[in-house]
């Protein structure tokens, strides 16, 4: 049978096979870029080129992979942006500053092809930072094109500091912009803040156009400190995950015990809709969330506490701990993680990301690798079941202390780790250090993934044409299923959003022309789900 199904982009096909943990975990290669200084890599995606647009902080002067100087006078950082090609080779570095203290913090592509690069600030009108400081720091978003020029750049404030830690696609073509607010001295509205202050600090979402133009903000939070850590899109709304110290005000319900998970479903027009805590009688931080097929949410982090509330895994030790939750905020099931060598004190979960062949990736922080019983941490990743049970975890190590920050799919079908490091050669580090810190990528086995479907599938699915131009429609044959089999599609980006679901009950025939330039060039999933099983496609989309 031949289905037409409204993709906006076309495929590589990535059959579904199971690899034996020990081959799913080789380490291929890898590689780094880094200036004089230090350099922290918070965020990568896919381009269209089969490399990487790694992105994060520089402190460094210019020099060694840094081509640019910096723009304060001081040691304060910089936005960094290095584009490699499919080899890890870097093909271009930009560097986006005013004379203050720039921080990047996470990325997003945009639908002409370029990317919004986000973070926070305290400069003034300088260099590329063209709007005058609001207050101590403030929100700062550049928008890029594919090539890193600059195309405009904004900032949201108040007379306090603002601090941005993620940022979400909207349905609409905007963004969301999401982190916290804090202007004890002046908690009425102000600036680009339109409430007041709850607590010492609060969540803060600015809801832009496309163009960067404030169409809403909401504040949300408790009667304390509150801190956002991500946000996630969903049907009807965003999910946003936050750490609050005391309930109260916007964060309903009771604690636990010491720190908890706080959830919130606010709507595309930013009211709340629902919030809910989730911990245990420890203390119990959130770190990451992921969109999951379903529409619910996997939310992550660590836990010390013991079986206890939401907490149904014992643990010996604070370890990395991950809750799926449904549409509503209703808990399906948790589950504990470390490196399978020991429990410590310094294990937790801090990035996940969808794996193509079914299930999820994830990656933290250890203590328990090579560095076991020193000062230094190493880099834990694991593939884990749509229900939570573990495929495989292994450690990666440098000589120092290494920390992951995002999880990439490649379409060659491995899967590229972008980490931070100051670690010189040694271990899994097999280049030299250029300072400091550098941006360190490690590429692991093809592919990486190593999770069985939930259920073996006994069909097959193609994509045509492939790949896919702005021009192109996308014709997608399945074979091997009766004609009233239902099929479940869900289309995901790099980083596990949650792009389109949809259940085919009838069979269209013909094609239909799709508008495929709604969707940036980039790397997607494609999950095809049914009652004789699983398949997952890879996308790629010039």
């Amino acid at each position: 049978m031949r289905l037409t199904l409204p993709f906006y982009c076309a495929a590589l096909l990535l059959q579904g096979l199971y690899l034996p943990a020990g081959l799913a975990q080789t380490k291929l290669r890898d590689y780094a870029f880094g200036g004089s200084g230090s350099d922290f890599s918070t965020a990568a995606l896919p381009t269209s080129n089969g490399g990487l647009l790694l992105a994060g902080s520089t402190f460094s002067p210019a020099g060694g992979d840094v081509s640019q100087p910096r723009f304060s006078s001081g040691i304060e950082a910089d936005f960094w942006l290095v584009q490699t090609d499919a080899q890890g080779n870097k093909q271009w570095d930009k560097r986006f500053g005013g004379t203050g203290d720039d921080r990047l913090l996470t990325m997003l592509p945009t639908a002409d092809g370029g990317y919004l690069l986000c973070g926070s600030s305290t400069s003034g009108a300088s260099y590329d930072h063209t709007a005058p400081s609001r207050g101590a720091n403030d929100y700062w978003v550049v928008k890029i094109d594919s090539r890193g020029t600059k195309l405009w750049d904004k900032s949201y404030g108040t007379s306090g500091g603002d601090m941005l830690t993620t940022a979400v696609a909207a349905p609409d073509g905007g963004f969301l912009l999401v982190g916290w607010t804090s202007s004890p001295d002046d908690p009425a509205p102000n600036g680009d803040r339109t409430e007041p202050l709850l607590g010492d600090s609060d969540a803060w979402l600015v809801k832009i156009d496309a163009a960067g133009t404030k169409q809403w903000d909401k504040r949300l939070g408790g009667l304390g400190y509150d801190y956002v850590y991500d946000a996630v899109s969903t049907s009807g709304g965003f999910l946003i995950g936050a750490l609050p110290f005391v309930p109260g005000g916007d964060v309903s319900g009771v604690t636990h015990g010491g720190n908890d998970f706080w959830v919130a479903k606010v709507s595309d027009q930013g009211a709340k809709v629902w919030d809910r805590l989730y911990g245990g009688s420890g203390n119990d931080d959130l770190r990451t969330m992921l969109a999951t097929p379903d529409g619910g949410v996997l939310v992550g982090g660590y836990s010390s506490s013991p079986v206890s509330g939401d907490k149904s895994v014992a643990a010996p030790a604070k370890t990395s701990w991950l809750l799926k939750l449904d549409a509503q905020g209703t808990k399906q099931w948790d589950n504990v993680y470390n490196t399978g060598t020991a429990w410590t004190e310094d294990d937790y979960l801090s990035t996940l990301a969808l794996n193509p062949l079914g299930g999820y990736l994830l990656a933290g922080i250890t203590a328990a690798g090579p560095t076991y019983g020193t000062a230094d941490t190493d880099i834990w990743m694991a593939a884990i079941g749509m229900g939570g049970d573990l495929s495989w975890s292994r450690v990666y190590s440098g000589l120092d202390h290494d920390s992951p920050a995002s999880i990439v799919p490649a379409p060659n079908g491995s899967v590229r780790l972008a980490c931070s490091t100051p670690s010189g050669i040694g271990r899994d580090k097999t280049v030299s250090s250029r300072g400091g810190n550098d941006f360190w990528v490690l590429e692991i086995g093809s592919p990486a993934l190593g999770v069985r479907p939930t259920q073996q599938a006994s069909f097959s699915a193609a994509l045509f044409p492939n790949p896919a131009s702005a021009t192109d429609y996308v014709t997608l044959e399945v074979t091997g299923l009766p004609d009233s089999t239902p099929v479940q599609v869900t289309v995901l980006n790099s980083v596990g959003q949650v792009l389109q679901t949809l259940t085919l009950t009838e069979r269209p025939t013909g094609r239909r022309p799709l508008d495929v330039s709604r969707l940036p060039a980039g790397v997607y999933t494609v999950r095809l789900q049914t009652a004789q099983g699983t398949v997952n496609t890879q996308l790629l989309k010039h």
